[in-house]
């Protein structure tokens, strides 16, 4: 046996939920504050305009090529993405003071399972994240706190990052998502997904999602698990 390869059966396994995106109304919330950022600056912000010019793409990147349509080229494009970027973040520490018990329960059901550990990646700070969560702290529960730089996704860099940074091989991991784009972020990051369809990102193509749902819960979680394909017992 090759020593340096492992056996798959000895690696960790993971499931990781994109909390901001599937749990906490992301989507609206990040349209909000750029909507509101943008006006400052004589923008108009549309439905169209963030389909064509910010979704799925850099903060910086998107509001550059926004205000170049818009003929607004004096906007100090990564000034404003820095302001959203920290707004968003700040948002998300509110929004996670009010996490619904339902997606409590569903990470208490993966907990219970004792296949490995379950991550929960959002823009919240990490004082937000162990404080939303506490009621069902585990060892096997990470919280990791990722700033935004895609606006209404997750990068495959930072799911990759993540798996980097905790010892974790990206084919034992299964993932919860709330965009087309983080689809593809996870198939491109080698994962097997799940994804929620929010009416804002109804557009985007899901193609490669194992399966869509409708929100994270116990019935999610389970669905999640299964991506996993090992034994409940």
């Amino acid at each position: 046996m090759d020593t340096n390869h492992p056996a798959q059966n000895n690696l960790t396994r993971a499931l990781i939920l994109e909390l901001d995106y599937t749990v906490l109304n992301g989507h609206k919330i990040l349209q909000n504050i750029f909507t509101k950022r943008l006006a400052d600056e004589g923008i108009d912000l549309t439905t169209f305009d963030a389909a064509r010019y910010l979704d799925g793409r850099p903060f910086a990147a998107g509001i550059g090529a926004l205000c170049e349509a818009k003929g607004k080229q004096t906007v100090d494009a990564p000034t404003v993405a820095t302001e959203c970027q920290t707004a968003f973040s700040a948002a998300m520490d509110t929004a996670i003071a009010s996490l619904p018990k339902a997606a409590l329960d569903g990470v208490s059901e993966l907990l219970k399972k004792g296949f490995g550990k379950v991550i929960v990646l959002s823009c919240a700070s990490e004082a937000a994240l162990q404080a939303a969560f506490a009621p069902v702290a585990s060892p096997d529960l990470m919280l990791v706190h990722e700033n935004a730089t895609i606006y209404g996704s997750t990068a495959w860099e930072t799911l990759r990052r993540v798996c980097r940074k905790n010892g974790l091989v990206e084919r034992l991991i299964a993932i919860l998502v709330g965009s087309g784009y983080s689809v593809k972020s996870a198939i491109t990051a080698g994962m097997g997904v799940l994804a929620t369809v929010n009416p804002i990102v109804e557009y985007q193509d899901f193609t490669g999602a194992d399966a869509l749902v409708s929100e994270f819960n116990v019935e999610t979680a389970n669905e999640l698990f299964r991506l996993l394909r090992i034994s409940n017992s």
